[in-house]
């Protein structure tokens, strides 16, 4: 459960910096999938999801060390920036 609930925070984490870093920067934008102006606990799961996807190239469901280092590596960089 702590895995799940880490993976899910440094998943969110990733998404706030893709979106420009600042929480609410174009989340509205980004994550309103149906464009009603308002983001359901559906549509985040959705959009945290196609994150998550991104990194798992074995496309097993799980992140290993390799793919996780990824993703560690891909979020620090969006961070610098």
């Amino acid at each position: 459960m702590k895995l799940m609930t880490f993976t899910f925070a440094a998943l969110l984490s990733l998404a706030v910096a893709a979106l420009g870093g600042a929480p609410g920067s174009n989340f509205i934008e980004n994550w309103d999938l149906d464009g009603n102006e308002t983001v359901t606990l559906a549509e985040l799961t959705e959009k945290r999801g196609e994150v998550f996807y991104v990194f798992d190239s074995d496309e097993n469901g799980f992140l290993n060390a390799e793919e996780y280092a990824s993703f560690d590596d891909t979020r620090a960089a969006d961070m610098e920036n």
